[in-house]
């Protein structure tokens, strides 16, 4: 009778764990596309900026802030790592410790966003005169909060691939 129990209980740790792989999976992959997302922010779209002259630069966050802030993609890439921040710990506590400081530094990189690009963001939206000076203060502001976002996600990004290489002892 012992013996079921012990092959019973057998079968459904090895269920939690392949669960726990798959969710560490599908958080992976959206932490990937979030990373990849700042990167072509900060390496193709801020190229793209500084190509603008002033006025055009601010018709162009304009519309960026506009449509970004609404794109079901970007919303899903970032809010999951984010949560699973949060929540992954909780369901399979902090036995991968690699994988969960990942996850930190990826939803670190978004509270960094929040302290370093919403206010630039919100100082363009607020502009009603083009001042030359103040935008290309702006575009260098922005270019440094973009590239510094994405190099903490993409260690956070790269910290999560090593953890999987730790947990099948590959290293």
């Amino acid at each position: 009778m012992k013996g079921e129990y012990d092959l019973v209980a057998y079968y459904i740790i090895q269920i939690i764990m392949n669960y726990e792989l798959i969710v560490k999976l599908v958080i992976t992959v959206f932490a990937g596309f979030f990373t990849g997302g700042l990167l072509f922010v900060a390496n193709v779209l801020t190229k793209i900026m500084s190509d603008y002259d002033e006025e055009n630069f601010i018709k162009f966050m304009h519309l960026l802030y506009k449509r970004a802030g609404y794109s079901v993609y970007m919303i899903l890439n970032a809010s999951i790592p984010f949560f699973a921040t949060i929540v992954f710990p909780i369901f399979f506590g902090l036995s991968d410790t690699m994988f969960f400081i990942g996850m930190v530094l990826c939803s670190l990189s978004q509270v960094v966003s929040k302290i370093t690009n919403v206010p630039l963001y919100n100082k363009i939206n607020k502009m009603t005169t083009v001042d030359k000076n103040e935008v290309n203060s702006i575009r260098v502001s922005l270019r440094r909060a973009n590239w510094l976002r994405a190099l903490i996600a993409l260690i956070g990004f790269l910290v999560i691939m090593v953890s999987y290489y730790d947990s099948f002892n590959l290293v």
